[in-house]
């Protein structure tokens, strides 16, 4: 068993990638209307929608040669994003007028280069958050007529902060920061459509989400529900692209369900989704830079999130743009790019994100957080031998190149329920360790140590443990006339709907060959029986085989000898 870097850029490639073969064309008009209120849908802008041709400069210095009249949605709606298939960076800005009248400041919409999973890019420009609203209003550089608009409405009441915190108990660097859980602003619609994938962090992009910068504390929550549904509903991901979201008030949401200290593939920074973690911060800073308690939240969470697992900054780490992830990055598929362990997402791919105002704020942002987590531990992992039914794995717990000795690993397996520990051990004075756990299925298995007050908190890659299907078999003989039978039977674990009972013929030179195969299923509660003929003399293996599948490896039992005679 085991996860190779290359192994990772297969899995990461179907991280959260697009389920609609071409996101803003194939959802209908009404995506979603859900259970509480939320609703994603879309119009196309009016053929006759223009009411300004004359070139003007935006705030942004790029000319507007194109502006919309007042549109009226459908509904009403918090957020939209447009559809843009043109070649060239159209540079669309949106305003929307609230229920009082008054209209909010032109938001920039800029094309989502960059931002998803390691798939097709989205046809679809980054999400706008307007705040409620039924009339906008658009402009650009060239003429949006017949462009497709996609509006997401939270359903949310933004009266009041979300309350629910997720606490991973593993306190990392500085200590975990109070972080709210997906359960304060994700409903049902927000489900990832299929099981999240494990990756690796080697670092940490940040991003800017390119909306509004004025909101309340209490809209936080319906801004965040409101980018996964444009994210999964308009694009078509599985999740919201970001693994974590603060807010200007410092406010940390878990954004990508998975949990906050699993490394969690995202759908954030093209070619690197399975090297990195994601962070957002809530609002447009390309000109200034976050307000100081969303840079100290931003700068908490990293140095937790990265000392968590075992990286320590400041540094750089290369790694390779993954292939199908590779139209969003700077750097053809397949190069090596050596990246700082704290990066801007332009640094990675082609994007303006995070803001001029926050890239030149990322420094001040390593400096702080190599303050905060001026030490890291490192706990390794790899496939240590093991049993029938079972995994092991072993390792080195240290902190600063100096070893651990007598501190408690667990080993934990990854569940539907997240992460539960199987095994645990204590380090011996040079800081090895090896644990062994009973897991009947293909799974992921990582070693935590929890920490003491003299080491932080730490977690080692994860590794994938490949479990072969057990099967047991015995004979009512082991010797038999020639045309006599014998009645065979086992137990297959887990329970297996293929079953094939292969009988081998000794050769003259001495080994055997496959003479015949018997192909059935086990019973419900995985026992196998059956009775076969022997017509022929000579000295027979009976093999009971399954073949693998998406929860085990192949599985074989030991070679049950018959001698017909």
């Amino acid at each position: 068993m085991g996860l190779t870097r290359r192994g990772l850029i297969g899995r990461g490639a179907a991280a959260g990638g697009a389920l609609l073969g071409s996101a803003g064309l194939s959802i209908p008009r009404t995506a979603l209307a859900g259970s509480e209120g939320e609703s994603v849908f879309q119009m196309r802008l009016p053929r006759d929608s223009p009411s300004a041709a004359a070139a003007a400069p935006s705030a942004a210095g790029t000319d507007v040669r194109w502006t919309s009249g007042v549109i009226q949605a459908p509904r009403r709606f918090e957020l939209l994003g447009v559809e843009w298939n043109g070649a060239s960076d159209p540079h669309i800005q949106v305003r929307a007028r609230a229920g009082d009248g008054r209209w909010s400041d032109w938001l920039e919409a800029p094309l989502a280069h960059g931002h998803g999973p390691d798939d097709k890019p989205a046809r679809l420009t980054d999400p706008v958050w307007t705040g409620p609203a039924r009339l906008f209003q658009m402009r650009a550089a060239q003429p949006l007529s017949r462009a497709r608009v996609v509006f997401v409405d939270s359903g949310m009441q933004a009266t009041a902060a979300a309350t629910r915190y997720v606490d991973s108990g593993l306190v990392a660097g500085p200590g975990q920061p109070k972080i709210i859980a997906r359960s304060s602003w994700a409903t049902a619609a927000c489900k990832p459509r299929v099981p999240f994938l494990f990756g690796s962090i080697d670092l940490v992009f940040v991003h800017h989400t390119v909306s509004s910068n004025y909101y309340r504390a209490g809209q936080s929550a319906a801004m965040v529900r409101s980018i996964c549904l444009f994210h999964k509903y308009g694009n078509g991901w599985n999740d919201i692209g970001y693994n974590f979201v603060v807010d200007r008030y410092g406010q940390i949401f878990e954004a990508r369900a998975g949990g906050i200290d699993a490394p969690i593939v995202g759908a954030q920074a093209g070619g690197y989704n399975v090297y990195s973690s994601g962070i957002a911060l809530l609002g447009n800073f390309t000109f200034g830079g976050p307000a100081r308690s969303a840079f100290d939240s931003l700068a908490q969470l990293i140095a937790w999130k990265l000392s968590l697992h075992g990286v320590a900054v400041p540094g750089h780490v290369t790694v390779e743009v993954t292939r199908t992830g590779a139209p969003y990055s700077r750097y053809r598929a397949g190069a090596q790019v050596r990246l700082n362990r704290i990066a801007g997402h332009r640094d990675g791919d082609a994007t303006a994100c995070p803001g001029n105002g926050m890239y030149r704020q990322l420094p001040r942002l390593r400096q702080r957080v190599r303050q905060l987590a001026p030490r890291v531990s490192s706990l390794t992992a790899q496939p240590a031998p093991g049993g029938p039914g079972t995994a092991a794995l072993t390792g080195v717990l240290s902190a600063g190149g100096v070893p651990i000795a007598g501190a408690g690993v667990e080993l934990q397996r990854h569940n539907a329920g997240g992460l539960t520990t199987v095994a645990s051990t204590t380090t011996a004075p040079d800081g090895t360790w090896t644990a062994a756990g009973p897991v009947d299925r293909n799974t992921f298995l990582r070693a935590l140590y929890r920490g003491d007050p003299e080491h932080s908190a730490v977690v080692s890659p994860l590794v994938e443990a490949t479990i072969a299907t057990q099967i047991s078999l015995t004979a009512s003989a082991q010797q038999v006339a020639p045309g006599g039978v014998i009645q065979f039977s086992g137990v297959v674990s887990p329970v297996k709907p293929k079953v094939s009972i292969v009988l081998s013929q000794q050769q003259a030179d001495g080994t055997f060959a496959p003479v015949r195969t018997i192909r059935f299923s086990a019973a419900a509660d995985g026992t196998i029986a059956r009775t076969i003929g022997f017509p022929s003399a000579g000295r027979y293996q009976v093999i009971a085989q399954t073949p693998a599948d998406s929860t085990n490896a192949a599985g074989a039992s030991a070679p049950v000898a018959v001698t017909v005679a």
